[in-house]
C-alpha cells in the first residue's frame, strides 16, 4: 500500500512538472506580445473627452474620414467629406445658399440644431467664427478656410459634447487633423463635368515637404474653380411650376411680370404686350427661374504651411499657417416692384400713364379708375452680389513637457 501511494505520487509530480515545462513558453510568448503591444500603444488626445486615453479606446462614438477616403471617394472640399455621412444630414448649408446672407462659406448641422451648435476645431483648437451669421442669427464655422490637401483626416463626435466643450457642441463636434508628415511631392490636377452643362470644376492640389532628423517643414497649395449651374440647365428646374402646360401643377409664376399688370379699383388691366402664356388668374406672370442660379459660381485659393521642430525628446515647437481667398458671384432674378405697397404712389384717373384714362383707351375698353402698377424692373438687370472672402490662420506654440 505503501509503495502504490509512492509511486502515485512520484506519477502526479511528473505529470505536472510536464505541463509547467510545456506552457513556459507560452508565458514566456505572451509576455513578449504584451511588451510590445506597451510599445505600440500610442497616447493621443481623444476628440470629445478630456482623458488622455490610448488610440484603441475611447469614450464616445466618433466616425474617422481619412485622407486617403477623401482622395479615393473623389470629394473636393471638406464640406464634402461631411455630407457623405449619415450623421451629417442635419442640414448643412455651402454655397449654394445662393439666396441667404453667407453665400461664400459651408458649415456643417448635426442633427438640425442649427449651424452654430456643431463645434468645428482644427488640431483640437478653436477656430474663429466667419463673420456673418447663418440667417442672420447663427455664428459658426467656414469649413471652406481648411484646405482639403492639407487634412490627415477629420473626427466626428456624433453625440452632444455640451458638458465638455461648451452650447456650441450641442448637437457634436468636428475635429480636423492636419498632416504632420509628406513622403513625398505630389500633384493632383481634376476636371469634372455634368452630362447636361453647368457646374464644370477644375481643382489642383499640390503637398511638399522637407524634413531632417529634428525638423520637417511641410508646403500645401490648393485651387478650385466652380462654374455656376442654373435653374435653366434642368428640364426640371426651367420653369417656376413643374409642368407649365397644366394649370394645377405645383408650384406658381410670379405676378410680377413683363410689361406687368394695372391693378386698378375696379379691377385688373394686364398690359397687351404681356406673354399670353404668362396670363395666369388675372395678373401678368414672370418666370423667375430663368434668371436664378442654382449653384453660384465660385473661385478658391488656399495655401498652408505647418512646421515642427524637436527641441529636446520631450518638447516640440510647432507653427501653423493658413491663408484663404475665395470669389462667389450670386444672382438671381430682377427685383420686384409694386407701387401699391407700404408708402406707395396710387396712379390717378387722369395721369399720363394710366392706361384706362380716356387717352391711353381710345376705344374705352377699360372704365376710368385708379390704380397701381405691379411689374419686374428688367430695365436694371438681375440682381446680383459679388462677395470676396479672405480668411488667415496664424499659430504658434510648444507642446510637449518640460
Amino acid at each position: 500500500m505503501f509503495e502504490h501511494k509512492n509511486l502515485a505520487r512520484a506519477i502526479c509530480a511528473s505529470v505536472i512538472g510536464s505541463a509547467s515545462i510545456g506552457l513556459l513558453p507560452t508565458f514566456a510568448n505572451a509576455q513578449s506580445a504584451d511588451a510590445a503591444l506597451d510599445e505600440n500603444i500610442e497616447k493621443i488626445a481623444v476628440t470629445g473627452s478630456r482623458i488622455k486615453r490610448t488610440d484603441i479606446e475611447g469614450p464616445s462614438p466618433i466616425t474617422s474620414i481619412s485622407a486617403d477616403e477623401i482622395l479615393g471617394k473623389g470629394l473636393v472640399t471638406v464640406q464634402d467629406a461631411l455630407n457623405s455621412l449619415t450623421q451629417g444630414t442635419g442640414g448643412q448649408f455651402d454655397q449654394q445658399q445662393t439666396f441667404g446672407f453667407t453665400p461664400s462659406a459651408s458649415a456643417v448641422d448635426i442633427r438640425g440644431f442649427g449651424a452654430g451648435r456643431t463645434l468645428v476645431l482644427l488640431n483640437g483648437r478653436r477656430l474663429p467664427q466667419f463673420p456673418l451669421a447663418s440667417g442672420g442669427t447663427n455664428n459658426f464655422v467656414d469649413l471652406s478656410s481648411i484646405p482639403s490637401s492639407a487634412i490627415q483626416r477629420i473626427d466626428v463626435l456624433t453625440d452632444g459634447a455640451g458638458a465638455i466643450y461648451g452650447s456650441d457642441a450641442i448637437s457634436g463636434v468636428v475635429n480636423v487633423i492636419l498632416k504632420d508628415d509628406v513622403d513625398q511631392t505630389s500633384v493632383n490636377v481634376r476636371y469634372g463635368d455634368t452630362a447636361d452643362g453647368g457646374q464644370e470644376t477644375t481643382r489642383v492640389q499640390i503637398s511638399t515637404g522637407v524634413s531632417n532628423d529634428k525638423s520637417n517643414a511641410l508646403f500645401f497649395m490648393e485651387f478650385l474653380d466652380r462654374r455656376e449651374l442654373r435653374f435653366s440647365d434642368r428640364d426640371l428646374s426651367r420653369f417656376d411650376v413643374l409642368d407649365p402646360n397644366d394649370p394645377n401643377s405645383v408650384g406658381i409664376f410670379s405676378s410680377g411680370g413683363i410689361p406687368g399688370t394695372f391693378r386698378g379699383t375696379e379691377g385688373n388691366v394686364i398690359s397687351p404686350d404681356c406673354d399670353p402664356a404668362f396670363v395666369i388668374g388675372g395678373f401678368c406672370r414672370f418666370n423667375r427661374a430663368e434668371f436664378r442660379q442654382l449653384l453660384a459660381p465660385i473661385k478658391r485659393g488656399s495655401i498652408a504651411t505647418v512646421i515642427n521642430h524637436e527641441i529636446t525628446d520631450e518638447l516640440t515647437a510647432f507653427g501653423q499657417f493658413m491663408y484663404t481667398t475665395s470669389n462667389v458671384v450670386t444672382e438671381l432674378e430682377p427685383m420686384f416692384f409694386d407701387s401699391g405697397n407700404v408708402g406707395g404712389v396710387l396712379v390717378g384717373v387722369n395721369a399720363p400713364n394710366n392706361p384706362t384714362s380716356g387717352a391711353n383707351d381710345p376705344n374705352d375698353q377699360f372704365v376710368d379708375q385708379a390704380g397701381h402698377f405691379r411689374r419686374r424692373l428688367v430695365e436694371f438687370g438681375p440682381r446680383s452680389s459679388d462677395v470676396d472672402t479672405d480668411s488667415i490662420n496664424l499659430l504658434f506654440g510648444l507642446k510637449g513637457t518640460f
